[in-house]
């Protein structure tokens, strides 16, 4: 179609820096900052990023916007044109914590303000019959995720993080967010190991960003199920998956002492891909009783595009594993989405 080899050609221009597929319809841009973020990760500092950019600038002859920053050694307007180019700029990943952080809220608010912040809660209560919490130190939590989760009302409904938690979801899908995020580890360890084979080194830290996403998602069905509903005989069939995932996490995590070999570690992916993590995903979306996480095209399609990247990029680095490749692809195929 015209219009979409026309969206091709301007985003793949120079004028965004170097284009690089990833595995979507379109490309991204990879730019002197872009190849200085990743190859001094996870040691960034402000006169390490600019200096490493400047050299890859001089050596790449890149023309954005961020490439002429970097050339230039302006460190502001290098920061200032990061943020310009999000929406099509490659992602970088720094690494990932050996263990889940525990996020801590801190409260530094002036007197006056929380008390008349209180005010205007306890008015807008009474006006519009709500009961949104008392903006004081122990909601820090909760005012937080509304911001994280954006305009309750506009995006999520009655989903708002700000309503009181009504409903008991299962405690398990605290141990499905974090199989999603020992995935994300594991992919982030092995994009480490090969980061001196660039294309392999990006595959794995795309597969990492997915499982980040992922485990995301689970948490936003967590809080959405606790507000809106939970519909148990979804996610009842694979509970006794989880134990195995874990057993099976604990096995592919012994296993990555002394893999090296490009093809063990891209094997390895494929037995993680084909184990009941991905059912378990969907399983928690679809057993979430929300309007919402149903219509949201990004909840129904995101195992589908992970298995689709992974069967696709996997034998362009070893054709010998195409047959295996297409065996996990046809294990979804056809396969109902979320409900």
């Amino acid at each position: 179609m015209p219009e979409f080899q026309r969206l091709r050609e301007v985003t793949g221009s120079p004028i965004y820096s170097r284009p690089v597929q990833t595995g979507k319809l379109l490309p991204v841009g990879r730019d002197a900052f872009s190849q200085a973020l990743y190859h001094t990760r996870p040691d960034w500092t402000v006169a390490g990023l600019t200096t490493v950019a400047h050299a890859e600038a001089r050596q790449s002859g890149d023309i954005s916007l961020l490439g002429l920053a970097a050339l230039a050694k302006e460190p502001v307007v290098l920061a200032a044109l990061h943020e310009s180019v999000v929406l099509y700029a490659e992602f970088v990943c720094a690494g990932v914590p050996e263990t889940v952080p525990e996020f801590v809220y801190v409260w530094e608010v002036d007197e006056d303000l929380a008390e008349r912040a209180g005010q205007f809660v306890e008015t807008f209560n009474d006006l519009f019959r709500e009961d949104l919490p008392a903006p004081v130190p122990d909601n820090a939590d909760r005012y937080w995720l509304a911001r994280s989760f954006g305009t309750a009302r506009s995006g999520l409904g009655q989903t708002d993080p700000l309503r009181p938690k009504t409903i008991e979801v299962p405690e398990l899908l605290g141990d499905c967010v974090e199989l999603e995020l020992r995935a994300q580890r594991i992919y982030e360890l092995l994009a480490e190991r090969h980061r001196d084979n660039e294309p392999v080194s990006l595959f794995f830290a795309t597969l990492a960003g997915q499982e980040s996403t992922h485990a995301e998602m689970l948490e936003l069905c967590r809080a959405i199920a606790g507000r809106e509903g939970w519909m148990d005989e979804y996610f009842a069939p694979w509970r006794a998956a989880i134990p195995r995932l874990d057993a099976l996490m604990d096995e592919v995590e012994a296993s990555l002492e002394g893999m090296d070999s490009v093809e063990d570690a891209l094997r390895l992916v494929i037995r993680v891909e084909g184990s009941e993590i991905n059912q378990v995903f969907e399983s928690v979306v679809a057993a979430t009783d929300s309007d919402f996480v149903h219509s949201l095209q990004a909840f129904q399609s995101a195992d589908e595009m992970h298995i689709s990247y992974i069967t696709d990029r996997i034998p362009e680095f070893e054709p010998a594993l195409a047959g295996e490749c297409a065996d996990l692809k046809a294990s979804f195929s056809g396969r109902a989405p979320p409900a």
